[in-house]
């Protein structure tokens, strides 16, 4: 999340001109507008960032409402309202947020995946496969969303497939904590206790006190 927020930052704080922003029913006409509009827009993403470090994501919800009407032909602040909605439970707010960023820009790779988390939340499968699918057709190197398809097909009950996506997106990014505990989880559901601890101690490394890793090391370990 914080890469998005330095890429808003960085857009920001450009030298671009207000000739040259994309053109939008709040668009200002004059330079001071412009600057205005930018400098509330800048104020608006670091008060949400400061929401989310305190844990108020409704206090988020709220601002990116602001955001919305602000520059509402982008289509990276729809996609991260809508994942502010979500981690709220107010999902079903969070499709059309979703909706309006694959409206604006129809191959954003991060809107179908978030889309697809979003239905899979709502145990609307077979919708949340097709998002997936598109995402990975955008962009089959996003380890993310090979690691929330494994989530989907263990949802599925399909475990075989959700444990060839874990591993795909551990190819992609071996460091990647999400998906190396989805991985132990796997393995626990399918009593392999070998694979569980040698994938717990590839937490560990990267994060030594994961109250998880180190339960099921305790746990499980010889």
């Amino acid at each position: 999340m914080s890469n998005f927020f330095d890429k808003a930052r960085r857009l920001l704080e450009s030298k671009q001109s207000p000739a040259q922003a994309p053109s939008s029913p709040t668009t200002p006409h004059t330079p001071v507008q412009a600057q205005a509009n930018a400098d509330r827009l800048n104020a608006l993403l670091y008060e949400i960032q400061n929401a989310k470090d305190r844990g108020d994501f409704n206090a988020a919800c709220r601002l990116f409402e602001q955001v919305t009407r602000l520059a509402p032909n982008s289509p990276d602040y729809w996609c991260e309202r809508g994942v502010t909605l979500r981690k709220c439970n107010r999902v079903d707010e969070a499709l059309p947020c979703y909706d309006q960023a694959l409206k604006l820009d129809p191959n954003h790779t991060f809107a179908w995946r978030s889309k697809g988390v979003a239905l899979a939340g709502l145990n609307r499968m077979s919708e949340a496969f097709r998002c997936y699918e598109k995402a990975l057709e955008l962009d089959p190197s996003d380890s993310m969303t090979w690691n929330s398809l494994g989530v989907a097909y263990v949802r599925s009950e399909n475990l075989h497939e959700a444990k060839r996506c874990y591993e795909k997106s551990l190819e992609l990014n071996p460091r990647s904590l999400d998906t190396l505990v989805n991985l132990m989880g796997y393995y626990y559901r399918v009593n392999d206790q070998e694979g569980m601890l040698s994938t717990a101690q590839r937490i560990v490394a990267i994060q030594p006190n994961h109250p998880m890793a180190q339960s099921f090391l305790q746990q499980f370990g010889s």
